[in-house]
């Protein structure tokens, strides 16, 4: 796409952490409109819920269990910028796949980008030192099309690799 975007948005966030339990919910709603082309305006939507799992009370070990969901509404994913469509792989979302592997592909099979997703998962954390450790974790979700994601179509999985405590593997 070399169409030119001058995007101007107003991210608003709402995040609870629900104690005691360290529960954490976020909501984000990211009106957009293109300054040059006022037929070009969309809205983002991510919602994030995170719920850490008790292994043992006396051990450093700790897990969590996820849930991302995200959503674009607009009328059509070639007017949106590519880069603010959804992707996933690397280290911090769809682990274990490439970067923007995680998409809907074009007939040469390079990523287009979704306007929605979703990712379900688990992780354990393993502290070796105060700045080392392992991660193993499972996930699952996919990118889609459409506005809404759906639970009908392929879903993609990773599991169990290891990590420094940071993500990146």
């Amino acid at each position: 796409n070399n169409k030119d975007f001058l995007l101007l948005s107003f991210p608003l966030t709402v995040k609870v952490n629900n104690s005691p339990n360290n529960a954490l919910y976020s909501y984000t709603l990211t009106p957009t409109l293109d300054l040059n082309d006022s037929q070009i305006h969309y809205l983002k939507q991510e919602a994030t819920f995170k719920y850490p799992l008790m292994i043992s009370e006396t051990s450093n070990f700790h897990s969590n269990a996820y849930l991302q969901l995200g959503s674009i509404t607009l009328n059509s994913r070639q007017e949106l910028p590519p880069s603010q469509r959804f992707y996933g792989g690397g280290p911090q979302f769809f682990r274990g796949y490439n970067d923007h592997a995680v998409s809907p592909l074009d007939q040469d099979n390079k990523p287009l980008g979704g306007r929605s997703y979703w990712l379900a998962g688990s992780d354990i954390h393993f502290p070796m030192t105060s700045s080392l450790g392992l991660e193993f974790f499972f996930e699952a979700g996919n990118v889609y099309e459409d506005t809404l994601p759906s639970l009908k179509g392929e879903v993609l999985k990773s599991a169990a690799i290891p990590s420094l405590p940071n993500g990146n593997p």
